[in-house]
C-alpha cells in the first residue's frame, strides 16, 4: 500500500513491516501471553534480518507504530507513518 519511493530509510521499512505483521497476526491474538510472544518473536526477527537500530519501545511502546492513508485525504491516498495522533484525531474530526 506504499510506493517504494516513499520508503527512504531502513527504519521506515521496518516500522511498516511490523505494522503490517501486527495488523495481520497480533490483532487476532486474544491474551497478553500470546501478544508478548508475538512481540518477542518480531524483535528477534528484526535482529536477525534487518539492519535496524530500533528498540522494542520504539515499536511496541505506548505510542506504537501506525500507518495509514488518512492524513492527506485531499491530496490522494498516500500511505504513510502516522506519528502525530493528535493530527490524526483532528483530520478525522474534520471529516
Amino acid at each position: 500500500m506504499v510506493r517504494p519511493q516513499a520508503i527512504k530509510e531502513v527504519d521506515q521499512f521496518v516500522k511498516l513491516w511490523v505494522h503490517e505483521c501486527s495488523r495481520v497476526f497480533c490483532d487476532r491474538l486474544i491474551n497478553d501471553e500470546d501478544k508478548n510472544w508475538f512481540i518477542d518473536l518480531t524483535m528477534s526477527l528484526l535482529g536477525q534480518n534487518f539492519n535496524s537500530k530500533l528498540e522494542k519501545e520504539d515499536i511496541f511502546g505506548s505510542e506504537g507504530v501506525r500507518f495509514g492513508d488518512l492524513l492527506r485525504l485531499d491530496f490522494g491516498r498516500e500511505y504513510e507513518e502516522i506519528k502525530d495522533i493528535n493530527k490524526l484525531h483532528k483530520v478525522l474530526d474534520e471529516k
